[in-house]
């Protein structure tokens, strides 16, 4: 994944009563915990990542398949990339196999190979989704 501007989002170190680090638990609680803790001495990049938000001209290439969009935001807790674009320019997933997909929004999850298209929900309400499929002749 390329993109002009990354921020990453930290999860702290957990650590017990002795001071010893525990495990994350995968579960981000949806407070920036991560910064207070390096404010205060906590180390630097000592937690896990908790999400990332990338901005401006995003590229992600995948062996056959290439996405391109204007932010992307990474959940690490679901595994989840939402790609979104502009409304002039809207994101898009070239695939080698399956074809073209532009939509408000496209979700990639990285344990599998399935892009969910969204035209925006309300507020995208008359906007279109495009997909264009390739089909194998049967001979």
């Amino acid at each position: 994944m390329r993109a002009q501007q990354v921020v990453v989002y930290l999860k702290p170190e957990r650590k017990d009563g002795m001071g010893q680090v525990l495990p994350n638990s995968g579960k981000g609680d949806g407070t920036r915990a991560g910064v207070a803790s390096v404010a205060d001495g906590g180390g630097f990049m000592g937690g896990s990542v908790e999400r990332m938000v990338g901005t401006g001209h995003i590229e992600m290439d995948q062996p056959g398949r290439r996405a391109t969009g204007e932010q992307v935001v990474y959940t690490a807790s679901d595994g989840m990339f939402v790609l979104t674009g502009t409304a002039t320019i809207l994101p898009k997933v070239v695939d080698d196999q399956r074809g073209t997909v532009t939509g408000t929004s496209l979700r990639f999850h990285s344990g599998d190979d399935n892009v969910v298209v969204s035209n925006g929900g309300e507020s995208g309400a008359g906007r279109r989704v495009r997909t264009e499929t390739r089909v194998k002749n049967k001979q």
